[in-house]
Parts: structure tokens; C-alpha cells; sequence
């Protein structure tokens, strides 16, 4: 009886305030669909950086040298389980005639590291074709005859064949800093191994098979390879025969536009949480407000009962 009494009071009710009963409806319905939405954002970025690390095959680490690195550098690093490793040159440049600060990097076709994407054109099949960051490709037309005036260089005349992405750079909007012109990286070219003078190597890029099983958001990734960097640093020192060479390791996490995806990640989970800490109080305070409510009724029930009884 008194469950069929409190439906018909409680559809009596949503019939006398449909309206306000429909924009009920929505509010809850657009938090929930809020809160999904926001719950799911951040795994489902960091899978889809996860993805990219993997396809692209991304260093964890970079290794450059104040006496530049050698083939015996190489070896040393590779003597530790599961290391692949990959020499290269990585030179600023600064274009004064087109005012652009650039990394000068060799193309390798047989890199097994940062895998470059082409958008435009096609990869170099000769010694005096370059590939260009799509970020200055408004500087650098397809197919036209770039001069590149480095002593670190044998040839100095290019043609630009293609335009690329590389996994090294994420971010579209910044490149980081190079020491040339105003400090600021505008972008990046891919020269011909054979371009370059004989010289020590100035970069290895470094990545560990093992740890290919741990997204780069987990602390176990972040320990893990903070226990290689030790021990790679501590291998380097004890077999290099320049006794003034200092080494210096970079994560993958300090690439230009990794680590903002990383605290862009972290962000949506704290706003997660947050969000979370509202639905739950918001459910409590609803609770109260109707306990407060349904005792206000009661006790004013009971007043007119009371003055009825005394009338």
C-alpha cells in the first residue's frame, strides 16, 4: 500500500513539474557522458602514444659526447643485453638568406630507429638529395636547389626531394633549442651519410628490447631505464680513452612534445579524480537535502496534526 501511495505521489509530482523534471534528466545525462568522456581520454592517449613509440620505433635514449662518440663508444654500449645501437651526426645550422635555426641530421635508409613518415614527394635515392621538416617547407620548396655552407659538410649544394615527419620531433609547434641564431629550433633536415666530413659522431640513439613491454607512463618504464642510464654512464666512463670526454644521456621523455603529452595525461587524471570527488559529494549533499526535507515534512505534519487536535 505504501509503495503504491509513494509512486502515484512520486509521477503526480513529475507531471506537475515535467519541465523541470526533463532538465533534471539532461544534467545528470550530461555528467555522465562528461565523466565517460574524461575517464577515457587519458588511456586512450597514452595507448595512442604507446602505438606511435612502437611503430615509429623511438629511442629511449640519446648519447652525445663533449669529443663527439666513436665506433668503440658503440661497442661498449652494445655489450649490454638487449641494446640496439645507432651512430649519427646531428649538426646546427643556422640559414641566414631564410632567417631558420636547423638540425642537420644524416639520412640512413637502413635506420632501424625514428622511423621518419614522408607526406610529400619521396625519400633521397642520390648523394646530393635532402629531406625536409615539414615545419619550414614554406622555406624549402620541393624540388629546389638549397646551398648549405658547413665545414662539417664535403658537399654544399642540395635538391629537396621530400618532405617528412620524424618521431623525434611530436610536437608541431615546437622544435627546442638549438645552439645557433636566437636559440630557438625551427626545424630539421635529413642530409646523405656521404655529405658529411669525415668526424667523430656527434649522437647514438640507444633503445632497449626489453623494454618494449612497458607503456612509457608507467613508473616501472621510468625506473627501468633510470637503471640503465646508471649503468650505461658507469660502462662509457670506465672504457673511454679521452680522459676529458663527459657524456650526457637523454630520455626519450625530453623530446620536443613528449613530455607535454605525458603532463597533458597526467592533467586529465587529476581532472578525473576531480571530477569524481564532485559526483560523490554531489550524490552526498543530495542525500542530506532530501533526509533534511523529508524530516522537514514530517515534523511539519506533525505541527498540524497537533493544531488540529487542539481547534
Amino acid at each position: 500500500m505504501q509503495t503504491r501511495l509513494y509512486l502515484q505521489t512520486t509521477f503526480r509530482d513529475i507531471r506537475q513539474a515535467i519541465g523541470r523534471f526533463i532538465a533534471i534528466i539532461l544534467i545528470i545525462l550530461m555528467g555522465v557522458l562528461l565523466f565517460v568522456g574524461i575517464k577515457s581520454i587519458g588511456p586512450n592517449l597514452e595507448e595512442t602514444v604507446d602505438h606511435f613509440v612502437t611503430t615509429q620505433r623511438v629511442s629511449d635514449l640519446q648519447i652525445s659526447g663533449t669529443a663527439g662518440l666513436t665506433e668503440q663508444d658503440r661497442a661498449v654500449v652494445g655489450k649490454m643485453h638487449g641494446v640496439q645501437a645507432e651512430l649519427g651526426y646531428r649538426i646546427p645550422y643556422r640559414d641566414e638568406a631564410r632567417d631558420v635555426n636547423l638540425q642537420l641530421y644524416n639520412y640512413q635508409p637502413t635506420a632501424r630507429q625514428n622511423r621518419l613518415t614522408l607526406t610529400t614527394g619521396r625519400y633521397p635515392q642520390r648523394t646530393n638529395e635532402i629531406l625536409v621538416d615539414n615545419a619550414v617547407k614554406t622555406h624549402y620548396r620541393l624540388g629546389q636547389r638549397v646551398t648549405i655552407k658547413s665545414q662539417q659538410l664535403l658537399t654544399h649544394r642540395f635538391k629537396v626531394v621530400g618532405y617528412v615527419d620524424s618521431p623525434l620531433y611530436i610536437d608541431r609547434q615546437e622544435r627546442g633549442t638549438v645552439p645557433v641564431g636566437d636559440g630557438q629550433l625551427d626545424g630539421f633536415m635529413y642530409l646523405p651519410q656521404k655529405a658529411f666530413a669525415p668526424q667523430p659522431y656527434s649522437v647514438m640513439m640507444v633503445r632497449f628490447s626489453d623494454l618494449d613491454r612497458h607503456s612509457s607512463f608507467l613508473q616501472a618504464y621510468r625506473t627501468d631505464i633510470a637503471t640503465k642510464e646508471t649503468q650505461l654512464m658507469r660502462q662509457l666512463k670506465a672504457h673511454t680513452t679521452q680522459p676529458q670526454q663527459q657524456y650526457l644521456l637523454t630520455a626519450r621523455s625530453a623530446n620536443p612534445g613528449f613530455n607535454e603529452f605525458t603532463s597533458l595525461s597526467d592533467r586529465i587524471d587529476c581532472d578525473r579524480g576531480c571530477l569524481s570527488c564532485l559526483l560523490f559529494l554531489n550524490r552526498d549533499s543530495n542525500y542530506l537535502y532530501n533526509h533534511y526535507a523529508n524530516d522537514r515534512r514530517k515534523s511539519q505534519g506533525n505541527r498540524d496534526i497537533e493544531g488540529t487536535r487542539l481547534s
